[in-house]
């Protein structure tokens, strides 16, 4: 390749960069063009890695966000990749296990798309948990799911996730039902070193609407582990979950 075709080439590279409005565009350039640029000479090899590298980034948003130290750790929590053991979702396990005992709770994997009549436009998958029993029948019915801090440990995390749902009656004895999620902090031991719930609570319906919710909680020293529990807490209804996402903060 003559120099001036790979020059030409790198403007073009950097006017996207420039003008795009993804977040990691700017981080793309940094990565991405400084190969041929140390010397400015026709080097196909070098060329060939810095595209390869820009492909990756521009598919992959969690390796796009390494530069800032804020990774979405929860891949589950999109709900794309299909059932698992015990008809959960892949990656997690449904609380109580012996759920299907009760022809009153279900659990489905479905799919929606925001707008078909747009271009593009993909399906979306999310997780539907239901229960037409009565409050306190049934008890709490929720997803499980344990996944390891990275390291290093981060002092917070920012917590969020996108929900709908269709509630029919909450608890008359328990004044904390609703839809909501718990998270614990475990230790290398596996003690609880403490739980916070009652997060992103829910005791009326959405009207049909995703509601998004984010917080940010603190990790106590010596966590390792945390173990995230989204669901109908003596509740009588359904819900819809999707885009569960933990994201490390280091200060």
């Amino acid at each position: 390749m003559p120099p001036q075709a790979g020059g030409r080439l790198l403007s073009r590279l950097w006017l996207f960069c420039g003008n795009s409005s993804r977040p990691c565009a700017k981080r793309i350039c940094l990565a991405v063009l400084p190969f041929p640029l140390l010397t400015m000479r026709p080097y196909p090899a070098a060329l060939g890695l810095s595209l390869i590298g820009l492909s990756l980034f521009l598919t992959n948003p969690s390796i796009a966000d390494t530069t800032s130290g804020q990774i979405d750790f929860i891949p589950e929590g999109r709900f794309e990749s299909g059932l698992g053991k015990g008809e959960a979702p892949l990656g997690w396990f449904i609380d109580p296990p012996q759920w299907k005992n009760s022809p009153r709770l279900s659990v489905n994997l479905l799919t929606e798309t925001a707008d078909p009549s747009a271009p593009e436009a993909k399906p979306n998958s999310f997780v539907r948990l239901g229960n037409t029993g009565m409050p306190d029948e049934e008890g709490i019915f929720c997803l499980f799911l344990t996944k390891s801090l990275p390291k290093p440990t981060p002092n917070r995390l920012l917590i969020g996730w996108r929900v709908r749902a269709q509630i029919e009656a909450t608890s008359r004895v328990q004044g904390w039902s609703g839809v909501q999620l718990t998270i614990r902090f475990i230790d290398a031991k596996g003690n609880v070193l403490s739980e916070r719930r009652e997060m992103f609570r829910l005791v009326r319906s959405t009207n049909d609407r995703w509601l998004e919710r984010e917080t940010t909680v603190d990790v106590p020293a010596g966590t390792t582990d945390i173990e995230l529990l989204p669901g109908l807490y003596l509740v009588k209804g359904s819900v819809d979950f999707d885009d569960i996402t933990v994201t490390p903060l280091t200060d």
